[in-house]
């Protein structure tokens, strides 16, 4: 099928990176997609992926990144994954989003 999207949203409780293998052809057939999807490296290394891998993964499919950040009513750009990451320890998490093909 040569489907197109718009939207992904994703809250599958750590298997994020998964689901994102599984629809690589889907992203890369859709020019303009917005990505939403929560992120917790915890429940992301319980399904023995790497969280600083699944970030540079959307980053790879051509998405600008963003935090959104609800407590400063904020988009915040993420540029180093590895700095990202660390401030999400143990049961901490977040929801990003990801534009691709249109600007913020």
């Amino acid at each position: 099928a040569n489907t197109k999207i718009d939207i992904i949203k994703m809250d599958i409780e750590g298997a994020e990176s998964l689901a994102l293998d599984g629809m690589k052809e889907c992203i890369l057939r859709s020019d303009k997609l917005i990505f939403f999807t929560e992120f917790s490296p915890y429940r992301i290394e319980k399904f023995g992926k790497s969280p600083e891998e699944f970030l540079q993964k959307i980053m790879a499919f051509g998405f600008d990144l963003y935090n959104i950040n609800s407590s400063r009513e904020k988009l915040e750009r993420i540029i180093d994954v590895n700095s990202f990451c660390k401030q999400y320890t143990g049961e901490k998490f977040t929801n990003l989003v990801g534009y691709r093909g249109r600007g913020v």
